[in-house]
């Protein structure tokens, strides 16, 4: 199995997955909005909390 972890995933119609943004069907590509900053207070906020609460270092 190839080494995924860290590497950017696009699900595509036809259920493939795509390493490369370009790879993806046009149709997906302009239809979705992929990028973003949506997960920004998870990381700045939540995740630190969510740490403390399980005692992870």
């Amino acid at each position: 199995m190839a080494q995924t972890v860290g590497r950017q995933k696009f699900g595509d119609r036809d259920n493939t997955i795509k390493y490369n943004f370009e790879e993806v069907s046009e149709e997906r590509r302009n239809g979705y909005a992929w990028f973003g900053n949506w997960p920004e207070k998870l990381i700045q906020k939540d995740y630190p909390k969510w740490k403390k609460q399980y005692k992870i270092q």
